[in-house]
């Protein structure tokens, strides 16, 4: 089970003990979604299922369908000294995601959703955020870096271990936060975040 005192390394294993069983799982789910959803032609239809593994540990697993070309998210959760944490593994890198307490403490309060339970704080962000573009802003020390990463509902502020494929989310903000340079990487970035989104979902309307 996944506990705040693990080391990337056991975090990396205990979350590969429960993957390929949640991936099935979810492969599964997703076979039955299409069947049921396949008359819809186009619509976007998205669905979060939670799950605990046999290793006791909780899980989201969300399913977009979007025209052919589905999409499978993931996110393992647990209590930290500060709350619930999350970490989100990449589906085509080996990077691990790691979101803070803080994180999502900032994420409900910056954009006003009042929820009052962590859980349903990381259901309101598995739901409403389906991809994010980062990008390197300032250099720390070799292979660190601080980074910069739009997502559909604001932008996310953190560390990248470059070594490790470690991604650290502290903090969010909301758009009209933005100042400076970080007004025109926030345009670039969303150029990018654009372009992912009309590719997903635009439909037959």
């Amino acid at each position: 089970m996944l506990v705040p005192a693990m080391s990337l390394t056991e975090v990396r294993k205990e979350i590969a003990k429960d993957f390929p069983i949640i991936y099935r799982k979810a492969v599964f789910v997703l076979t039955k979604m299409e069947k049921r959803y396949r008359p819809l032609k186009g619509k976007l239809v998205e669905q979060l299922f939670d799950y605990r593994s046999k290793n006791n540990n909780r899980w989201f697993y969300k399913i977009s369908l979007i025209k052919d070309d589905p999409i499978v998210q993931f996110m393992v959760y647990y209590e930290s000294k500060r709350g619930l944490c999350a970490v989100v593994p990449m589906n085509e890198s080996e990077t691990l995601v790691y979101l803070t307490a803080h994180f999502f403490n900032r994420y409900n309060e910056r954009l006003h959703l009042n929820l009052v339970r962590p859980y349903d704080i990381l259901v309101s962000y598995m739901m409403d955020n389906l991809a994010y573009h980062r990008r390197r802003i300032e250099t720390v020390s070799p292979g660190v870096h601080k980074i910069f990463c739009v997502s559909e509902r604001g932008i996310c502020l953190g560390t990248e271990l470059r070594e490790v494929d470690f991604v650290r989310l502290n903090t969010f903000v909301t758009k009209d936060m933005l100042m400076g340079d970080q007004i025109e990487n926030h345009e670039t970035m969303s150029k990018v975040l654009d372009k992912y989104s009309v590719h997903y979902f635009e439909t037959d309307e």
